[in-house]
């Protein structure tokens, strides 16, 4: 069930007061949560987020075309990065559990022509 968020707005105002990825994703997943369990407080309700950081601490979103795909890509490649998995599970509007997984992940070194494929 979709929680109604704004995401966009709400990442902007996370970002802007300085979260680094773990702590943007952990806000989101408990955003969320939360305001799904005020609708359903009797019900333990599951937030989860998901925020890409390369290792200079840059966090990347979706692309949002081909172009900004490949940009994003071309970057990545041969780097390693980290996703953030962020779940929340609250109950009448409070957090009452939460986990962070990251994974590391590398992206091999790969041509151009590659990409162009």
């Amino acid at each position: 069930m979709a929680a109604g968020v704004d995401e966009e707005s709400a990442k902007a105002a996370l970002r802007s007061d300085g979260l680094n990825a773990r702590s943007l994703a952990d806000a989101l997943a408990e955003l969320k949560a939360t305001r799904l369990s005020m609708r359903f407080p009797e019900d333990f309700v599951l937030g989860c987020d998901q925020v890409l950081a390369l290792e200079d601490g840059t966090m990347l979103d979706k692309p949002e075309d081909r172009d900004d795909a490949r940009r994003q890509l071309t970057r990545m490649r041969g780097a390693t990065h980290r996703l953030i998995s962020a779940m929340v599970i609250c109950q009448a509007g409070r957090p009452v559990w939460r986990h962070i997984e990251v994974a590391k992940l590398t992206i091999r070194a790969f041509s151009d022509a590659f990409l162009d494929d």
